[in-house]
């Protein structure tokens, strides 16, 4: 194998190297715009399913008003601290952000 052949056989590899960094690049800023394009819609999820201050209020009152039997105590008990916690945390960000 001549100079000249050497010559051309690492230029050639150059440029292999050089398209294979700019696949890469693409590759990156493709998952850097998918994964952005996913947080957006999980904000936008979760913003239509939070619940509201009033209301977690409403439901709070409205449990605290009603009468359950001994087996649903539990469900209810794990659900109303639930909802107890979501007002809580909602209260807490609210006034920091404030």
């Amino acid at each position: 194998m001549g100079i000249l052949d050497k010559q051309q056989a690492r230029e050639k590899e150059k440029k292999l190297k050089i398209q294979q960094l700019k696949e890469a690049k693409k590759a990156e800023k493709e998952a850097k715009k998918a994964e952005e394009k996913r947080l957006i819609e999980l904000k936008i999820l979760k913003k239509s399913t939070d619940l509201s201050e009033d209301e977690l209020k409403y439901l709070i009152k409205n449990i605290v008003q009603s009468k359950f039997d001994g087996l649903e105590m539990q469900i209810i008990y794990s659900i109303t601290a639930k909802l107890q916690n979501q007002l809580k945390n909602l209260t807490e960000w609210r006034n920091g952000k404030k």
